[in-house]
């Protein structure tokens, strides 16, 4: 009798638990309209080719979809817990290119809003949708981000980099639809003949083409 009190008990210690932490758990969820900007990549591998016909075939290794935790304890005491939903993409070419692609919720705090992340080689990006503006750059281990307040963003003039999105964009005869552009202007003095300094991204498609400091660029085949 005592044994089946025991298991009750734990039973409803349990089920209380977890009822507990669904009440507060807050769950930042990315949107279906910005979830178009991942690629479909089942069973994914694309070409890339050069000026010159050299191409490069990059394959599909990480396709993820979760979700990180956070909590927060008051003396001693949880009290809430957030729950923020991911996506993450990454390829690797023959050549040994690594490029990523990743999506991350806003927070209902209006701070920040959604966003898209692209790296490729030692370039990397970070585009705020609510802010409507690059939050943080990198290239050859040199680091730009954004401070953001309660009163916005603070210094505004920070980063110089731009990217610009497009309805419609044109590549080697075949109309592109929902296009954004990466141009890198910070870190100048830093750069190396093979930095990579502009991109171009195709919603739902992926990489469509990235260009290096030496004028060298790949195109999407």
């Amino acid at each position: 009798m005592k044994n089946r009190i025991g298991i009750a008990l734990c039973m409803l210690c349990f089920i209380s638990c977890n009822l507990f932490e669904d009440g507060i758990t807050k769950w930042y969820k990315v949107s279906e309209e910005t979830k178009l900007w991942l690629a479909d990549s089942s069973g994914f591998c694309f070409r890339m080719a050069d000026q010159n016909g050299i191409t490069r075939e990059y394959l599909n290794e990480q396709n993820t979809h979760d979700f990180s935790e956070g909590e927060s304890f008051f003396g001693g005491v949880k009290y809430r817990i957030s729950q923020r939903e991911n996506y993450y993409q990454s390829f690797s070419s023959t050549f040994n290119d690594v490029f990523s692609f990743s999506l991350s919720p806003g927070y209902d705090d209006g701070y920040w809003g959604e966003r898209i992340s692209l790296s490729i080689n030692s370039l990397s990006f970070t585009y705020d949708f609510l802010l409507d503006r690059l939050v943080t750059v990198e290239t050859n281990f040199n680091y730009l981000s954004h401070k953001i307040t309660s009163s916005g963003v603070e210094n505004d003039s920070l980063i110089h980099s731009t990217i610009d999105f497009y309805d419609e964009i044109e590549f080697n005869g075949t109309t592109y639809p929902h296009v954004f552009h990466f141009i890198l202007s910070d870190f100048q003095q830093n750069w190396t003949e093979y930095t990579v300094t502009e991109v171009y991204y195709v919603r739902k498609l992926g990489l469509l083409e990235y260009r290096f400091k030496n004028g060298l660029s790949f195109t999407r085949q």
